[in-house]
């Protein structure tokens, strides 16, 4: 999912997917840091190559 970064946004889409899955598989949910979600300094990718 795009644009889901409050916990409310979180909590209420993860309400939705095990509300309606027969299943009731949680969702889960990651942010591409290094690709430009949000910028922070030193990514981990150079961390792990120095």
């Amino acid at each position: 999912m795009l644009n889901v970064t409050s916990v409310e946004q979180i909590r209420e889409a993860q309400r939705l997917a095990i509300d309606s899955s027969r299943l009731k598989i949680p969702m889960l949910f990651g942010f591409d840091v290094i690709q430009g979600y949000q910028t922070m300094f030193p990514i981990p990718l150079a961390e792990a190559a120095s």
